[in-house]
């Protein structure tokens, strides 16, 4: 979670330097296209070669 938005955590989740699995799949949710498009794209792959592309922030169709 901090690796893509260091912001995201409250202060009690850095106190204990930990949260829980329902909050972090409830942020990667709401930080991939799941909640806008329905499904999440991990990765693509293009003829001949592989698309280098950090999927981990795609929200909208246009992204």
């Amino acid at each position: 979670m901090t690796a893509i938005d260091p912001e995201e955590p409250t202060p009690e989740e850095r106190a204990c330097g930990e949260i829980t699995k329902l909050r972090y799949m409830q942020f990667r949710e709401r930080e991939s296209s799941s909640a806008e498009l329905g499904f999440r794209i991990e990765a693509a792959k293009m003829p001949g070669g592989t698309l280098q592309k950090n999927f981990k922030k795609i929200r909208t169709y246009e992204d």
